[in-house]
């Protein structure tokens, strides 16, 4: 049952924030049956690893001396993951285990002591269990309710290899069985309440990410149903002093569904990355912008050999909105324009220097009609090809996969196929196979999806992490 403890830490459950979803994690069936397969997996290796590593103490039950304690037969793979009805569990059928043991008593007689040893096998065959809460949320947590248990086991038995004496005992352990197994599950369902209401509770609610900012994630609804989860987040940055940050202009539209076709999905509201602009580019921040370099990426060789730089100031901090078609950027600053031979241009708060970019998001190639709106001293306005950037560097990730894997691969034009190509190379080939991943945007959010299995190095991987904590 400790795979259900382990289920329900992998949610997270974190602090104060906005009081609507901003961030979104879905589990898809074919997500819950990976995870299904791995916990199989994982398992059938720790039974083994039980049966041949695990050794056992000495131990004396009621004045009964236990030794050379063994387990022979150990089979609880047979796992599935509850998810249904706003419950989170697990539940695990037809599992078996048999051991064997030397068992020893000190019997007191008139005048003398005497010590009575034999050899035993204890089994029990036909195990069901299940073990499933509620999750409800609370004060940005995830907290259990109403935990629900149920053990049986058909076959339970013990043999003392005297065939006279075992009947009776198998006869009477099948009689208290029944009786018993309700105490088991309340011990269960009283440790496993508390340690996972405790574990929920000492997760950090507020965590400040290397003294840059902080980031808030209070847990805000949960649901479960037909092999689906769904955990919803109030995220947002906010500086390190802990300070919300202004609303004023931000939006928090409902965050959409994600689709049913992959294995995992987050969504994620523009009002987040906003919070994140905010925090990281307040009102007020200086840089410095090498406009030379920017230019050159667009018009190649012409402002190469040209120095220039923006000197500036954050007038209104970069704001980002997902529309129905377009995604949309703008920013405004003031500071000075320092042109070719030292030239400066001052840009004040009565004329600043104000970018506006609308880039549509459901075309073919990505980012292939972009829109720039400089306003200012020198306003234009101008249309630009990104998907050039993007073929580029797909082009420079497949040429070095290319160069070290052996293989050939096609550039093609900047699609969401090429992102999930070169996002796999770079990073996931190595953990999960048969990666592919989906990239959108509805009003309001950005959404990805990714499916994937995991790789005998990422298997291996978790289960010397096992090993360590467990043997």
């Amino acid at each position: 049952m400790k795979f259900f403890a382990i289920l329900c830490l992998c949610l997270l459950s974190v602090g104060n924030g906005v009081s609507q979803d901003t961030f979104k994690s879905r589990i898809n069936p074919v997500g819950t049956q990976e995870v299904e397969n791995l916990l199989r997996y994982m398992i059938r290796q720790v039974n083994y690893l039980i049966k041949q590593k695990t050794t056992f103490p000495r131990m004396n039950i009621y004045n009964v001396e236990i030794s050379n304690l063994n387990v022979q037969e150990l089979d609880t793979a047979n796992v599935n993951v509850i998810m249904d009805n706003n419950r989170l569990g697990v539940r695990v059928t037809n599992a078996k285990v048999r051991a064997s043991a030397h068992a020893s008593v000190l019997v007191n007689l008139l005048f003398f002591s005497m010590r009575v040893a034999a050899s035993f096998n204890v089994f029990a065959y036909g195990i069901t269990g299940q073990l499933d809460s509620q999750l409800g949320v609370r004060n940005g947590h995830l907290y259990p309710q109403n935990m629900g248990c149920s053990l049986s086991i058909s076959n339970p038995g013990i043999d003392l290899q005297i065939p006279a004496i075992n009947h009776l005992v198998n006869q009477i352990a099948a009689a208290m069985m029944p009786q018993l197994t309700p105490h088991i599950c309340a011990g269960i369902k009283t440790y496993s309440q508390g340690m996972v209401k405790s574990a929920f509770e000492i997760l950090p609610t507020n965590v400040d990410v290397f003294n840059m900012f902080r980031l808030s994630v209070p847990v805000r609804t949960f649901k479960s149903w037909n092999r689906h989860m769904v955990a919803g987040f109030g995220a947002e940055i906010r500086p390190s002093s802990n300070t919300p940050v202004s609303m004023s202009g931000l939006r928090i539209l409902p965050l959409p569904e994600a689709e049913d076709n992959h294995m995992a999905c987050l969504s994620m509201s523009d009002f987040l990355i906003n919070t994140a602009s905010r925090t990281l580019l307040p009102v007020g921040k200086e840089f410095v912008v090498n406009l030379s370099d920017v230019l050159s990426m667009f018009f190649k060789t012409a402002f190469s050999s040209q120095k220039m730089l923006f000197e500036g100031k954050i007038l209104e901090s970069p704001i980002f909105f997902v529309e129905e078609n377009d995604l949309l950027f703008s920013v405004k600053a003031i500071g000075t324009l320092v042109g070719p031979y030292n030239l400066k241009v001052p840009i004040t708060k009565e004329r600043p220097l104000a970018v506006k970019v609308t880039a549509p998001h459901n075309g073919t190639p990505l980012f292939k009609n972009v829109k720039i709106e400089m306003g200012g001293p020198m306003p234009f306005t101008v249309n630009i090809d990104l998907s050039n950037i993007l073929d580029h560097l797909t082009g420079m990730v497949d040429k070095l996969y290319s160069q070290f894997a052996g293989k050939r691969r096609l550039i093609k034009r900047a699609t969401s196929a090429d992102l999930t190509r070169v996002i796999n190379e770079m990073f996931l080939s190595r953990y999960l196979s048969n990666f592919r991943m989906s990239l959108g945007a509805k009003h309001g959010a950005l959404l990805g999806c990714a499916s994937g299995s995991p790789t005998t190095y990422t298997k291996n991987l978790i289960l010397g992490l096992l090993k360590k904590a467990f043997f």
